[in-house]
């Protein structure tokens, strides 16, 4: 069973902008790059048998460079994407706050606001993720998932509880490029660490 490294993207235009990004496609930006070579870097020592990532700008170019410091390519799928956000996506949390008062104080990775992903779709990626890593992949050792904040948080948190993920309360911070370890056994997930990031340093 794989020991699973999943990361988050770099730093992107949108993340500079303070804006929440959702499934718009943001590129890195030149520290987000610089970031992720330093993830790279760091992680040469370590050689990956698959490194996935989501298809959006900001983590597929992560896992470029991740890649690029291994003798391994990489996939991308769209169903590793950051939350789809609906109305909020571009917009900035004090814009979000005067325009949509009504979500102040709640999480608006699950508030399932107009044109949002619902709950259940969100479900419905984090049992593919798991069967993938848990099934598919069981064979190999090392693999890299290169997401997204909200996506990575809202799968630890599927890995807690199952289908019941919801009634739990996202709690935990994911920085750009930041790492964590999860070892997959035939019937549980050990976490090694959660939002490593020795490599920025």
């Amino acid at each position: 069973m794989p020991d699973v490294y999943f990361i988050r993207h770099g730093e992107s235009a949108g993340n500079y902008a303070q804006v929440l990004q959702g499934s718009m496609d943001y590129p890195l930006t030149a520290h987000g790059q610089t970031q992720a070579e330093a993830l790279g870097s760091y992680f040469r020592g370590i050689q990956f048998d698959t490194v996935i990532a989501s298809d959006l700008l900001r983590a597929s170019a992560t896992a470029e460079a991740l890649a690029g410091f291994q003798q391994v390519g990489i996939s991308t799928d769209e169903r590793l994407r950051e939350v789809h956000l609906g109305v909020l996506e571009g917009k900035a949390r004090e814009v979000i706050q005067n325009e949509f008062p009504d979500l102040i104080g709640r999480d608006l990775l699950t508030a399932e606001v107009e044109g949002a992903e619902t709950k259940n779709d969100l479900t419905e990626r984090c049992a593919w993720l798991y069967y993938k890593l848990t099934e598919e992949w069981k064979d190999k050792d090392q693999i890299a998932v290169v997401s997204h904040g909200g996506f990575i948080t809202i799968f630890f948190m599927y890995l807690l509880a199952k289908d019941n993920w919801v009634s739990l309360q996202r709690s935990m911070r994911i920085d750009n490029t930041g790492v964590s370890r999860i070892h997959f056994r035939k019937d549980r997930a050990s976490i090694q660490y959660i939002n490593r990031i020795t490599h920025l340093e």
